[in-house]
């Protein structure tokens, strides 16, 4: 096996980054090689992938921001960066708790994780598929909380804001509903704080289910595809609602619209559902549903979660 010289791993990286030669590549291409750019100063983009593509014009990247082929947000050091539309939530996912902490160790008087979760929250309803400008996400929060939600909910800066022709990012959008995906699998499972079942296991354990007289269980079709499921069960003396939905169907109201129809085919009350805190998307699916959280508790992994009631 060859070992690179400290010279030849330096061309390495810099050819990697496009700094030996320009490329001809499309931007998301581009990106994708380069991993990000950082973008706080927006003509600083348009200049650093300039410096690296053969031809690119200033207006072929506002073009993709706008067709959301590439996308900026807070991601490292909560600083902005413009990343490739399928890097957004690798990068989002991975940076999210090294984020939380730095901004933890930095900020004096930080609010507390359960305060910054109801923001989020708070956020979430207020944007609800549009946009919010830097002013008014700063009166719904306060201006401090405003400042550091980004690591508690996944936000972007929509176009026409932060561009060559408008340089100050200030719009704002949720990232599932400008970019129409989620995180990936282990990341579903990591928000639902429950691990993955292996193809035999969940098949145990969902005939175990459909054997259980108290269970009401529904599958979740969009487009003639299962989508999910959805279910109600008794369990420690309280009657449960719980839902899954695939994450290529996120996005779409599936899960809201589920709870809704599973609401009139179980008359019992109270329901309840249990939901980790920083669960930002199925808190606002019970919500929407008339829930209303009434506690929450810790378990013995550490994991905070909180409990939802329906009562009428």
């Amino acid at each position: 096996m060859e070992t690179l010289s400290r010279k030849a791993l330096n061309r390495a990286l810099l050819a990697r980054q496009g700094l030996l030669s320009r490329e001809r590549a499309s931007l998301p291409e581009a990106l994708e090689r380069i991993g990000a750019i950082q973008a706080q100063y927006a003509p600083s983009m348009y200049v650093g992938l300039w410096s690296r593509m053969d031809g690119l014009e200033r207006e072929a990247l506002t073009r993709a921001l706008e067709d959301r082929s590439v996308v900026q947000a807070t991601l490292m050091r909560n600083t902005i960066h413009l990343v490739a539309r399928a890097d957004y939530w690798p990068f989002a996912v991975a940076t999210r708790g090294a984020r939380r902490e730095s901004i933890r160790r930095s900020v004096i008087d930080m609010p507390p994780d359960s305060a910054m979760a109801a923001a989020a929250r708070k956020l979430r309803r207020a944007l609800d598929g549009g946009t919010l400008r830097a002013k008014e996400v700063d009166a719904l929060l306060g201006k401090e909380t405003a400042r550091w939600i980004g690591p508690w909910l996944d936000i972007v800066r929509v176009p026409p804001s932060g561009t060559w022709e408008r340089r100050r990012a200030d719009l704002y959008g949720a990232a599932e509903d400008w970019l129409g995906d989620g995180p990936s699998v282990p990341e579903a499972a990591a928000m639902a704080a429950f691990p993955s079942r292996d193809r035999d296991a969940f098949t145990a354990h969902w005939a175990k289910t459909l054997a259980n007289d108290s269970v009401v269980t529904r599958t979740v079709v969009s487009d003639g595809e299962v989508a999910g499921n959805i279910g109600c069960w008794e369990a420690d003396g309280q009657r449960l609602v719980g839902y899954w939905i695939g994450r290529e169907f996120w996005g779409r109201g599936l899960a809201t619209q589920a709870l809704s129809e599973l609401l009139d085919v179980v008359d019992a009350r109270p329901l309840h559902a249990h939901v980790v805190k920083s669960n930002v998307a199925s808190i606002r699916v019970l919500e929407k549903c008339g829930f209303v959280e009434v506690g929450g508790h810790t378990g013995d992994d550490g994991v905070e979660e909180l409990v939802f009631e329906l009562r009428e």
